[in-house]
């Protein structure tokens, strides 16, 4: 018979899994670790027009972020099912986005909020493991609405991506495309990662610009050699 403290998950490392389905804190979690689940934040619907919409991080979930050691995150966009916020009063400073797309999303957003706190799991030796979805850019804007389709902003637009969790990402460069073949370089890990990418696709290409911590190191290429999968390490191992 297996005791209480036997049955009990292991309490380091301490994993947090963000905007993944539920089937990935399963899975570990059967593996005898302890997992928190956490989003940066569900878009919502709005009726497309040439005006603006309160952004609502409210359902945005990073409890334990800033003491992680081993972080899961979906880059992908969610989605829009969260409900419409009610607005601010007019002249009421909040942060805004465009209608025109039909949703306002708050990840890139959350992102670059919590970035700062990311950074320090990164550079103290936590391991990020991603999910990239193709990178996408939000331009949000603080300021005062005098109305539906009117917005002062009260400092300029920020232009932020899906990628803006940490720092370093901002010297991945990547181009939007898609495919299904993928061939895993002859390391020892990469045994381990093609056993679990049965399936498994990509929905663009990376590089780094040259950096004073180094390049992106490869773990995968597409049928024409570019890179699909790789990884970069902080100074301290991250």
């Amino acid at each position: 018979m297996v005791g209480d403290d036997e049955a009990k998950p292991y309490p380091h490392p301490k994993i947090l899994a963000i905007d993944y389905a539920g089937a990935c804190a399963s899975a570990i979690r059967s593996a005898g670790y302890s997992v928190q689940e956490g989003s940066f934040g569900r878009p919502y619907p709005i009726e497309p027009h040439d005006g603006y919409s309160n952004v609502d991080y409210s359902t945005a979930r990073l409890g334990g972020h800033t003491e992680a050691e081993i972080v899961f995150i979906n880059t992908a966009m969610l989605d829009a099912t969260a409900d419409r916020p009610t607005p601010p009063g007019p002249g009421v400073d909040a942060i805004w986005m465009s209608c025109k797309s039909g949703r306002t999303d708050p990840k890139p957003l959350v992102m670059h909020q919590v970035s700062g706190a990311l950074d320090r799991v990164y550079e103290n030796g936590g391991v990020f493991i991603v999910s990239l979805a193709a990178q996408y850019q939000a331009t949000y804007h603080q300021g005062v609405s005098y109305g539906r389709d009117r917005v002062q902003d009260t400092i300029s637009p920020a232009k932020l991506t899906n990628w803006g969790f940490l720092s370093c990402m901002s010297d991945v460069v990547s181009k939007r495309t898609f495919g299904e073949e993928i061939y895993f370089s002859d390391i020892s890990i990469n045994n381990i990662l093609s056993e679990g990418a049965v399936g498994a696709t990509y929905n663009c290409t990376l590089a780094t610009v040259p950096r004073r911590r180094g390049a992106l190191k490869p773990l995968a290429h597409n049928k024409y050699g570019q890179v699909v999968a790789g990884y970069m390490e902080s100074e301290k191992g991250g």
